[in-house]
């Protein structure tokens, strides 16, 4: 399991069990977080009707199994038509495709309410501090390799560590909507990386680039190949396009901004995550339906979640 997954199963995990200790012992975990937002009737307002993310959720799921029939028969000829190795596009996503998603992985995980500390429960507060400790390492995980410097990791992890515990005591104002992002992307991320991994080692699907000549090797994405730890034999599905569409949540963090910000913002995050997609295919490591699969599971699993945090929220659950 890839490091990044694992760290967010723990986060997320641990963040359902504190959540759920606190409800039950009728902890308030968000009181009058900021002056700016004792009227919760404007957070309803903005969010009073789920209709459209079920009607969302079924429109992605027509598309995703009509798509998957359609690759089921032309995933490898669109690949031999598509596949272009030097494209300076798929090669500049290749690189940094995934920071974005990373990116918001971590300002999630910065502001998850489960790190709340509350006196009234010292069980609860042990498992928030351990969430926090968790946290700084998936950040520093994440950033990992964008920082070559050892000591500026060692700093950078410190930091981290020292933002989040103020968080934790809550010494900084923080808007209900911002919590709301944290929960829908840690979750997001869970499920979506979660199915990737998994995926990845019972598909055993070989990519494109690792064909032999004839092909011989190829499998559609209904066949799965089991188990291989051979390189290039972990086309299905794509990690890549996994973190991609981990940007989409950006778009909560924009609710109570104008129609034509949110319109605009929206549209930056769906097209980020079909380019990166489309370029995973171009590149030739994936085929159409890896990318497909990823898209299907994060969108389904953001919709989702967003519906269901909305609803907690709008209960004043957080």
């Amino acid at each position: 399991m890839h490091p990044v997954t694992m760290l967010t199963a723990i986060i997320f995990t641990l963040s359902i069990i504190v959540d759920w200790l606190k409800n039950k012992k009728e902890i308030q975990i968000i009181d009058d977080l900021s002056s700016g937002e004792n009227n919760i009737s404007s957070f309803q307002n903005a969010h009073n009707d789920s209709t459209w993310s079920n009607k969302l959720i079924f429109a992605v799921l027509i598309i995703w199994g009509v798509l998957a029939i359609i690759f089921a028969f032309a995933d490898l000829q669109i690949s031999i038509a598509v596949t272009n190795k030097k494209s300076n596009f798929a090669i500049f996503l290749a690189n940094f495709g995934e920071h974005p998603g990373g990116f918001i992985l971590v300002l999630a995980v910065l502001f998850n309410p489960s790190t709340f500390i509350n006196k009234r429960s010292k069980f609860i507060n042990v498992l928030s501090i351990f969430i926090i400790i968790v946290s700084s390492l998936l950040i520093f995980v994440v950033f990992y390799t964008w920082i070559p410097i050892l000591k500026l990791r060692v700093i950078l992890l410190i930091v981290v560590f020292i933002f989040q515990w103020l968080i934790s005591l809550r010494k900084l104002n923080i808007s209900r909507h911002i919590l709301f992002f944290s929960k829908v992307t840690i979750g997001m991320a869970f499920f979506t990386l979660l199915f990737v991994d998994i995926g990845k080692d019972l598909w055993g699907r070989v990519r494109f680039s690792y064909l032999d000549s004839t092909y011989s090797q190829y499998s559609p994405w209904y066949l799965p190949q089991g188990f291989s730890n051979v390189r290039g034999h972990d086309s299905f599905p794509s990690g890549h396009t996994a973190m991609g569409w981990l940007f989409l949540p950006i778009i909560i963090l924009f609710i109570k901004r104008n129609r034509i910000l949110k319109i605009c913002v929206t549209i930056l995050a769906i097209s980020f995550g079909v380019l990166v997609a489309i370029s995973r295919v171009i590149r030739g490591v994936h085929y159409a339906s890896d990318v497909l699969f990823s898209s299907g599971v994060a969108l389904t699993t953001f919709l989702l979640l967003y519906q269901y945090y909305n609803l907690r929220f709008l209960k004043d659950k957080y």
